[in-house]
């Protein structure tokens, strides 16, 4: 965005009667100028901190929420303005603290240094693996930053799972074009199995979306239905399956339909449905929801990659397993067969 493009904006100020008003909306303007550049230079980060700092120190509460909003989505947002309003009471400061890539580990040291534990409980939901911050972050004793850290863990440490090695990996990959239709094999078997009302509700909820379908099978008294669901969801075997479900606050549901592309509500009915309540309350929720949000689905879906590979190198070894059983009682016949041959010889 040019020079000009910037003065026009601030120009528009001109034609409003209202100073309050104009300003917050000068801010919205430039602040959706500067995110419609694709990759902004640093000529124009330095106008549009020019043009937006001098209106947050004159636009009303509504206007500088609105632009913590806004800003909290930007990765090339001028640090300035992200310090200056992260600064600001936790309100205005919250979806900045919670999401903002531009804030370092040190930024956010130094914002709860200076104001406090109610930033610091925003902190506390964002994901982070920094030593320090984790260590001021405990260090409150605080029972919501407490309560913040341990479900953020508990959501997230399936993703860290260390991958297969490449050679390993390699290995499987090689073996998909003949485990895949074993893999399908194992599913309908499953769906064969089901009683006759269970195969009736699976083919209705194939007409819905995913989550719903996923949802449907969830609120239905039988688990297995879910199970089977879900397994033909992520493509994985059903024994997967039912380990992904485990229990709460262990179960890697929560990263299985984030690789799905679920919302956070979809998410939370499903769990509930399945698990039962996870949050008692409504700070419980809202962390809930903002650590959920926080997962990267590309690691969620490196997560369910390494579920398929396991899955497929499990058939693989059972296969093998069964090929080398029938080799050795054919040897067995063999050898059986043979004496009882040299039997006959003899009493001839």
């Amino acid at each position: 965005m040019s020079n000009s493009q910037f003065r026009a904006l601030e120009g528009r100020s001109a034609h409003h009667n209202n100073a309050e008003n104009k300003t917050d909306e000068l801010l919205t303007a430039a602040i959706a100028g500067f995110s419609s550049i694709t990759r902004p230079t640093r000529h124009d980060m330095q106008l549009f901190e020019d043009l937006a700092l001098p209106l947050m120190s004159s636009a009303t509460e509504r206007g500088m929420k609105q632009a913590a909003r806004d800003l909290a989505k930007i990765n090339t947002a001028p640090r300035k303005l992200v310090l200056t309003l992260a600064h600001e009471a936790i309100e205005i400061a919250g979806p900045l603290l919670l999401r903002s890539n531009v804030l370092t580990p040190l930024d956010l040291i130094d914002i709860i240094g200076k104001n406090g534990i109610d930033h610091a409980r925003a902190i506390a939901r964002r994901p982070s693996d920094d030593a320090i911050l984790h260590s001021l972050l405990q260090s409150f004793a605080d029972p919501a930053i407490d309560r913040a850290i341990a479900l953020r863990n508990q959501i997230v440490k399936a993703t860290a799972t260390d991958l297969p090695a490449q050679s390993t990996s390699t290995t499987i990959v090689d073996q998909v074009g003949v485990l895949r239709d074993q893999l399908s094999f194992m599913l309908t078997n499953i769906e064969n199995n089901l009683p006759e009302d269970g195969k009736a509700h699976l083919a209705d909820i194939n007409k819905l979306s995913l989550a719903d379908q996923l949802l449907d099978s969830a609120l239905l008294i039988d688990p297995h239905f879910f199970q089977t669901a879900l397994a033909d969801a992520l493509g994985v075997s059903f024994e997967r399956a039912r380990h992904i479900i485990g229990e709460w606050p262990s179960s890697q549901l929560p990263v299985a339909l984030m690789a799905l592309g679920l919302s956070a509500q979809d998410c939370y009915m499903i769990l509930t449905a399945v698990l039962g309540t996870i949050t008692g309350t409504r700070d419980s929720l809202r962390d809930f929801v903002h650590i959920y949000r926080s997962i990267d689905r590309n690691s969620a879906m490196q997560v369910i990659r390494q579920w398929k590979a396991e899955d497929m190198s499990a058939v693989l070894r059972n296969k093998l397993r069964n090929l080398a059983q029938d080799e050795q009682h054919n040897q067995v016949d063999e050898t059986d067969n043979n004496g009882d041959v040299r039997k006959q010889k003899i009493a001839l």
